[in-house]
């Protein structure tokens, strides 16, 4: 990054030790910067799995939203959509950092970030954390980016192999079976710990006021 003369400025994060240990380390003429990441358009293509038989495929266009992608994935596996989420991935220094539901109380928000906005390549993996009470966990990992000639708008489940499973499994109690929905908490009066706990990070600068959410 060149300066401007006269210009003084601060130090980046990685450049805090080089004053220091540059005298005895000739070869350390850099320091570390990350590339910069512009939005990318065309198509997402996520294989999202449950287990190793139980996936479904799913094509989404780049200028959609990430709590579409959400609300496709509960679609595709028959589950209702009454309980907080995440998206769970990592950013460029390798920290977890998440996506949440439009009702945690910190951001960013899945409804205001778009797919091709987030540094994801080929074949990386993340996590969609759903209703953290039964901790559903659905892997999704990119398997292409089709950047040009897609027409693709909005989502659509590609593919489905295996049968999903229940999402609210009957408990027997002395002989009566009772749905376990019926003693959940919805998910507008559930803070779950992890919602104070967790570490933002600069990927809200990807926030978007795209239209298509």
């Amino acid at each position: 990054m060149e300066e401007k003369e006269g210009q003084e400025t601060k130090p980046r994060k990685f450049d805090a030790f080089y004053p220091i240990f540059s005298a005895y380390f000739a070869e350390w003429t850099q320091c570390l910067e990350f590339p910069r990441w512009d939005y990318r358009p065309g198509e997402y293509r996520f294989k999202v799995s449950l287990s190793a038989s139980i996936w479904r495929r799913i094509a989404i266009s780049g200028d959609t939203v990430w709590a579409k992608l959400a609300s496709a994935v509960l679609d595709a596996f028959d589950f209702d959509h009454d309980h907080l989420y995440e998206f769970l991935l990592r950013d460029p220094t390798w920290r977890q950092v998440s996506l949440a539901h439009y009702y945690m109380d910190e951001g960013p928000y899945a409804d205001e970030v778009v797919i091709g906005a987030l540094p994801l390549e080929v074949g990386e993996e993340l996590v969609f954390h759903y209703d953290f009470g039964d901790d559903w966990r659905f892997l999704l990992r990119l398997e292409a980016h089709l950047p040009e000639n897609s027409e693709l708008k909005g989502v659509v489940v590609m593919e489905r192999h295996g049968v999903a499973p229940i999402q609210y499994p009957s408990t027997n109690i002395r002989g009566s079976i009772v749905p376990r929905f019926a003693r959940k908490v919805r998910c507008a009066h559930v803070k779950p710990q992890s919602c104070a706990q967790r570490t933002l990070s600069p990927v809200s600068k990807y926030r978007s006021s795209n239209p298509h959410r």
